[in-house]
């Protein structure tokens, strides 16, 4: 199950880096350094991340994991695919790494990217349409 086409860049290209060394998540450089000089907290700098990672059809179509919601009940569901597992990983390390850098107060970023997805992946979806 490739999930890799909800990346916005597949391959290393001009004017891309790698988000964290060695594990194939591109992202545009130049936002990337504006990114970090205007983000105010992680969840800022988490959206940002978001939206250069992925592929706008992507993040308007896919859930963050692509499991089925716990209060779902019916049985003819349909799950939507997840963002790329991977990718999600390096962006939530990329995250923890950049609020030491800048000293933020300690978050549980992992917990708090979490409990904010549902805020984010709704901003994301309605400056899309």
């Amino acid at each position: 199950d490739d999930s890799r086409w909800t990346l916005k860049y597949r391959e290393m290209d001009d004017g891309l880096i790698e988000l964290i060394e060695n594990t194939g998540i591109y992202v545009n450089e130049s936002i990337l350094c504006a990114g970090k000089r205007l983000s105010k907290d992680s969840k800022e700098y988490a959206i940002m991340l978001l939206l250069e990672i992925f592929s706008v059809s992507a993040l308007s179509t896919c859930t963050l994991t692509g499991a089925k919601a716990s209060s779902c009940r019916t049985e003819d569901y349909e799950v939507r695919p997840g963002l790329d597992k991977k990718a999600r990983f390096v962006l939530l390390a990329s995250v923890e790494r950049h609020a030491r850098e800048k000293r933020w107060a300690r978050l549980h970023t992992r917990r708090e990217i979490m409990k904010h997805r549902k805020d984010i992946m709704t901003t994301l979806r309605n400056k899309m349409t």
